[in-house]
């Protein structure tokens, strides 16, 4: 579970592909958030897990502090929207490290005026 609701908010501020304020990220936190993990490495912080839920589809967000082997960062996202039912994740057009993986997780892709949103 997430711990610290502010470390959260600012992290989303920090490193979100698309610009938000701290007030948008606590809101987004305090209604959309269904479920959140913090991943630790050798006991330091090293990112964060989230399904956010938006009208009844679950989203996955990642965000990662620390440089980790690729394929460990794939098997442990891939377990985790498997454990959680994910159905889809958007991102913009420039990650295509996100874009990838939505890909090797079988998600479609498609273009929404900026955003990219894969899907199951």
């Amino acid at each position: 579970m997430i711990i610290d609701k502010n470390h959260l908010a600012e992290t989303i501020v920090k490193y979100s592909s698309v610009p938000t304020t701290l007030e948008t990220a606590r809101c987004l936190i305090d209604h959309y958030l269904e479920y959140g993990e913090a991943v630790y490495v050798h006991g330091e912080l090293s990112g964060y897990l989230l399904v956010f839920n938006f009208f009844g589809q679950r989203s996955f967000h990642g965000y990662c502090f620390v440089q980790v082997p690729a394929v460990w960062k794939f098997r442990l996202i891939k377990k985790f929207i498997e454990d959680h039912d994910v159905q889809m994740i958007t991102t913009t057009e420039d990650k295509t490290q996100v874009r990838r993986l939505g890909r090797l997780l079988g998600m479609e892709e498609k273009l929404l005026g900026g955003v990219v949103c894969l899907s199951k």
